[in-house]
């Protein structure tokens, strides 16, 4: 039951070694399952997600003699989230934003989603292009309105009043 030692030592481990390489070079050919892409450059990767809104307004809304809307717009963010009126530079939001006109406005929604909300009666609208994210056009109509972290869309928040 003991082996006998070989003659051939030297002819064995060359054997072992080229079945070895053999294996290597058949495990390196198979090639790597698919992977999907993202749609769009995420904040790591430098990327910024931007939705710019064009066309703004309201629907049903009380005003006053002056013709002022009787209520306000608040804006703020889920998250660090840059918003730009007019043709500003969008800047980091560490507040709500009250509004009491409406202008045009670039939103970036690469790290959170924005929020539009008009307190008092009737309805905001929006509507406008995204740069960056999987959307290319948004618009809604609501009293609670929601840009989308990352891009991809609009979304109204509770029931219309």
């Amino acid at each position: 039951m003991t082996t006998r030692p070989t003659k051939h030592k030297f002819t064995t481990l060359a054997a072992m070694t080229a079945g070895a390489a053999g294996a290597a070079v058949l495990i390196a050919a198979v090639p790597a399952p698919a992977r999907e892409l993202p749609l769009a450059p995420t904040a790591a990767q430098g990327g910024d997600i931007t939705v710019t809104v064009t066309r703004v307004g309201t629907r049903n809304v009380a005003v006053d003699k002056s013709g002022q809307p009787l209520g306000e717009i608040l804006m703020y963010g889920d998250g660090p989230v840059k918003v730009g009126f007019g043709l500003a530079d969008p800047q980091l939001v560490g507040d709500t934003i009250r509004l009491k006109d409406f202008p045009a406005f670039t939103a970036d929604v690469t790290n959170g989603d924005v929020h539009v909300e008009f307190r008092g009666e009737g309805e905001i609208e929006l509507a406008g292009t995204v740069s960056g994210g999987p959307a290319v056009n948004v618009s809604a109509t609501g009293h609670h309105l929601v840009l989308s972290k990352g891009g991809t869309g609009i979304r109204t928040v509770g029931p219309k009043k």
